[in-house]
C-alpha cells in the first residue's frame, strides 16, 4: 500500500519514564576556554586529558561553538499512481516531527532520482508538516495515509543520529562531559513529593540566580546551539540534558547507556522545586 510506515525509535520503545539518577562522577568541572568550531574531534589522548576550569564568569563560557544549521526544503509526492511511499519513519508521540530512518523505493525513490541534490529525501531528515498539519504526528501521519497528494516540509539533519552525533562533537571539542552529567544529575535530583521538580527541566529558567550551581548556566550556554536546532521538535529541554549526559559517559571512556525519552518540560519556574529540596 501506500501508507508509510512508522517505527518507534530503536532506544525509545515504551517511551515515557523516569530516567535513572547517575551516580557516577559528578564533579562540578565546567568546560574548557577553546572557542573553536567543531573542526575536528578530540583524539584519544585528548579525552584522557583532565577539563580544564574556567575562572568564574569566564565570557568563553557563553560562546558555544556553531551547530550546522538546519536546512528546509519541500517535497511533493502524488499516490496516484498506486506505488508506495517508501519511507519509515520514527514515530514518538511527545515529537512534533516523524524522523525519516530509511529509503525503501517507491515515490520517494523516485523523487530522489529526478530532485536537485539539495532537495533529496536522506536518512536523518524529518517531516515537519504534511499538507499544511505540524506539530501533531498522529495528524501528519493520517494525513500520509488518507491524502493522495503529499506536499511535505522537510528539516535537514532532524534526528536522532544527527543529534548524538552534534553532543559528540561539542563533548570531544570542549572536553565538558562532567559539567553535561550534572546538568541532568541536578535535572533528576530536584524532586520533592508533592511540590514539583524535576525531571523537567525547570533548571533553566534559573540558571545563573544567586544560589544556582554554576555549572548550570555554563551547561546551557554550552548546549545553546543545539537546543536551538532539536528542541522542542525533536527532543525536550530535560530528555535532551539526559542524553548528553549518556553520550559524555560514553564519550569519556564509560558504558554505553540507553536513554529513554518521554520526559515532559516544565512550562514556568514554578513547577522547579524549592530551593531545600534541590540537591
Amino acid at each position: 500500500g501506500a501508507a508509510l510506515r512508522a517505527r518507534p525509535p530503536p532506544d525509545a520503545r515504551g517511551a515515557r519514564c523516569r530516567p535513572r539518577a547517575m551516580w557516577g562522577f559528578l564533579a562540578p568541572a565546567c568546560c574548557g576556554k577553546e572557542d573553536s568550531k567543531f573542526d575536528r574531534l578530540a583524539t584519544a589522548t585528548d579525552l584522557e586529558q583532565d577539563e580544564a576550569v574556567p575562572a568564574a564568569g569566564d565570557s568563553a563560557v557563553a560562546r558555544p561553538p556553531n551547530v550546522a544549521e538546519t536546512g528546509t526544503y519541500e517535497v511533493v509526492l502524488d499516490k496516484s499512481s498506486g506505488d508506495r511511499l517508501g519511507m519509515d519513519v520514527d514515530y514518538m508521540l511527545e515529537r512534533s516531527v516523524l524522523p525519516v530512518m530509511s529509503i525503501t523505493g517507491g515515490l520517494a525513490e523516485a523523487w530522489n532520482q529526478k530532485a536537485r541534490p539539495d532537495q533529496q529525501l536522506k536518512r536523518d531528515d524529518s517531516i515537519i508538516e504534511v499538507n499544511g498539519v505540524r506539530g501533531n504526528v498522529s495528524a501528519m501521519l493520517e494525513k500520509c495515509k488518507n491524502d493522495q497528494v503529499l506536499n511535505l516540509s522537510m528539516a535537514r539533519g532532524m534526528a536522532h543520529d544527527s543529534l548524538e552525533a552534534d553532543l559528540v562533537r561539542l563533548i570531544a571539542e570542549k572536553r565538558c562531559g562532567p559539567t553535561l552529567i550534572r546538568l541532568s544529575f541536578l535535572d533528576a535530583g530536584v524532586l520533592a513529593e508533592g511540590t514539583g521538580g524535576g525531571p523537567n527541566g525547570a533548571l533553566r529558567f534559573a540558571a545563573g540566580h544567586p544560589g544556582q550551581d554554576p555549572c548550570v548556566a555554563a551547561a546551557l550556554a554550552l548546549l545553546g546551539p543545539i537546543t536551538a536546532k532539536y528542541v522542542p521538535l525533536l527532543i525536550s529541554h530535560s530528555d535532551l540534558w539526559a542524553l548528553a549526559a549518556n553520550v559524555a559517559i560514553k564519550t569519556m571512556g564509560g558504558p554505553e547507556i540507553v536513554t529513554k525519552f518521554g520526559r515532559p518540560d516544565a512550562a514556568t519556574a514554578a513547577e522547579a522545586a524549592p530551593p531545600a529540596d534541590a540537591l
